[in-house]
């Protein structure tokens, strides 16, 4: 395992900190993730079986014959989560 390039798109994906959502009232949520820099595998394979029709709803059935563009396998660590609003 090697740290990724900062120019790529693994380390864009894995380390990026900011993510936003809705609340179950739907007002939107803003919050932060912190850890340390994850180290992650040069190339990795992967297979997914998923009903996304079934998992989310009818809108999401198409995914179901879509091949994952990126794959990214890291190794991880405990993380925090900081919500600002």
């Amino acid at each position: 395992m090697e740290l990724a390039n900062v120019n790529s798109e693994a380390h864009h994906f894995k380390e990026h900190s900011w993510g936003y959502g809705k609340s179950r009232s739907g007002l939107l949520q803003q919050y932060e993730v912190n850890h340390p820099e994850w180290r992650s595998y040069a190339k990795a394979d992967a297979s997914l079986e998923i009903d996304w029709k079934r998992l989310y709803g009818g809108t999401w059935g198409f995914l179901s014959d879509k091949t994952p563009d990126s794959v990214f396998l890291c190794e991880g660590s405990p993380i925090t989560v900081s919500f600002l609003n």
